[in-house]
C-alpha cells in the first residue's frame, strides 16, 4: 500500500470514530434530554434537544445540497493541490482532515435519515450546536495553530 493510500485510510478509520461518537452522542441526546433540559453550569452551559433544519448555527437553509457540494468542493481541492501545497504526510493533517470529515459527514447522516440536524449543547447564547459541530471547529483552529507544519513554503 503506498503512502497515499495509507493516509487515507488512516483518515477514513479516525473520521468513523468520530462519526460513532456523535451519533451516539446525538442518540443520547435523543433519549436523555426530550423535555429534560440538564443545566450542566448554570446560566453557562446546558444541555437540550433541538433539531436544526438550517445549515451551521442554524443559517435557514433547508435540504442536503448545499452541505454536500461543500464537501465535495473540500475533497476536490485536496485531490487537485493537496500534494503540492500540502504536507498531508504529518500528524495534524491526518487529526485535522479527521475532524474535518467525521464532523461533517456525521451531520450529513442526520440530514439523510431526519432531514435536520440533531443539536443539544448550548453555551451562553451561542447558538445550539453538537459533537460534530465542534469537531470541525477545532479542526479550523488547529488548521490556524499548525498553519506552519501542514502547508508548504
Amino acid at each position: 500500500m503506498d503512502l497515499k493510500s495509507k493516509i487515507v485510510l488512516k483518515i477514513a478509520i479516525f473520521s468513523a470514530i468520530l462519526i460513532l461518537l456523535d451519533q451516539a452522542s446525538k442518540i443520547l441526546a435523543i433519549v436523555y434530554l426530550n423535555d429534560n433540559p440538564l443545566n450542566l453550569i448554570p446560566n453557562w452551559v446546558k444541555l437540550s434537544l433541538h433539531f436544526n433544519e438550517g445549515l451551521a448555527f442554524s443559517i435557514p437553509i433547508k435540504g442536503i445540497f448545499v452541505p454536500l457540494a461543500v464537501l465535495f468542493f473540500i475533497t476536490l481541492l485536496l485531490k487537485k493541490y493537496g500534494d503540492r501545497h500540502i504536507h498531508m504526510e504529518r500528524k495534524e493533517f491526518l487529526i485535522t482532515s479527521s475532524l474535518v470529515y467525521g464532523g461533517a459527514v456525521s451531520n450529513l447522516i442526520d440530514r439523510f435519515v431526519h432531514s435536520y440536524v440533531i443539536d443539544f449543547i448550548s453555551v451562553l447564547s451561542f447558538p445550539v450546536f453538537n459533537l460534530a459541530d465542534s469537531f470541525i471547529t477545532i479542526s479550523a483552529i488547529l488548521i490556524i495553530l499548525f498553519q506552519n507544519k501542514l502547508f508548504k513554503s
